[in-house]
């Protein structure tokens, strides 16, 4: 026997979300836009030659610091680099005389987020 919440109507006409929505409205979709609204940060292309480019949106205007470290945890370029509100971009020309291997970006946001990618670089 079916508990209230799991009716057929209910499942048919809205996405399943448990016995805490009893209001029944479908969850994600109170802000469609809300994934953009956040700090993201892309780089391209992966795997490096040369040079990179990274992209980032932010939520809000002012400092945002790049670091690049090798895989021994050893710091080998910082930037500081002021964001705006909104999409940003860089291109980064740091990687040229490293050996090939595998190395850790982080960035810093103006709001304090954190976001690491890794990078892996290739000697042409």
């Amino acid at each position: 026997m079916a508990n209230s919440w799991q009716n057929q109507d209910f499942i048919h006409k809205y996405k399943y979300c448990g016995p805490c929505n009893p209001c029944k409205t479908p969850l994600g979709i109170e802000n469609p836009t809300a994934w953009i609204e956040q700090d993201q940060l892309s780089v391209f292309p992966n795997p490096i030659k040369s040079n990179f480019t990274i992209q980032w949106y932010s939520i809000e205007k002012g400092k945002s610091r790049l670091e690049i470290f090798d895989a021994n945890a050893m710091e080998i370029h910082e930037q500081s680099l002021e964001s705006i509100k909104g999409s940003n971009q860089k291109e980064v020309s740091s990687m040229a005389s490293l050996p090939s291997g595998i190395y850790f970006l982080r960035f810093t946001f103006p709001s304090g987020i954190v976001k690491q990618k890794r990078l892996i670089h290739l000697q042409d």
